[in-house]
């Protein structure tokens, strides 16, 4: 079989060169790095603490859960007292 007799996958077109006039729009949004650029502080992150009590709940159980599952529950349940449950007066 000769080389010219296969068939190949058709080909991908080729993109056209970029334009001078594209280049040079581009060239234009090109940032300078001026001084006069104001930054803006970022927030101030709240502390873990108070971060996954917004996620966290106390978990329940059920009679049909295993005695594993409940005491992790239990400890969960306790080190989000500790952290999360509100003062009493």
């Amino acid at each position: 079989m000769k080389r010219s007799d296969r068939r190949s996958a058709p080909e991908m077109r080729r993109a056209p060169p970029p334009t001078p006039l594209l280049l040079l729009a581009l060239a234009a949004c090109q940032t300078t790095g001026s001084s006069a650029r104001t930054e803006i502080p970022a927030p101030a992150a709240p502390p873990p603490a108070a971060t996954a009590c917004a996620i966290f709940a106390p978990i329940r159980w059920s009679a049909r859960d295993t005695l594993q599952t409940q005491k992790q529950a239990v400890v969960h349940n306790a080190r989000w007292k500790a952290l999360c449950a509100p003062a009493k007066p």
